[in-house]
């Protein structure tokens, strides 16, 4: 490997290079998946962070459902807790069928 390309993907993995294009690069000046695999590839991040929100989604509103309005200044919406548990149900799948491919 050449100096140039262990440069260029040092800065692909570091940060994102918008310098001119260095080595083999293709024809976009751009090295093709160095940025999108390995250790922390930017794919598996993002679907990481959507199972996190939608986890949080499912277990906030099933904390808030369990618990309901103990007090009577509290009012809890069953309706909106139901739907926005579903809707993270819904975030957490597709993105452990995201992370299972």
């Amino acid at each position: 490997m050449t100096a140039d390309r262990e440069s260029a993907m040092w800065h692909c993995t570091t940060a994102f290079h918008t310098g001119p294009p260095i080595g083999d690069a293709g024809v976009d000046g751009y090295y093709r998946g160095s940025c999108m695999e390995g250790l922390l590839s930017l794919n598996e991040t993002v679907a990481l962070l959507v199972l996190a929100i939608g986890a949080a989604m499912v277990i906030g509103n099933l904390v808030a459902l369990v618990r309901g309005g103990r007090h009577e200044s509290e009012h809890l919406y069953v309706g909106r807790a139901w739907f926005l548990m579903l809707t993270g149900v819904v975030i957490t799948a597709w993105s452990i069928a995201s992370l299972a491919q």
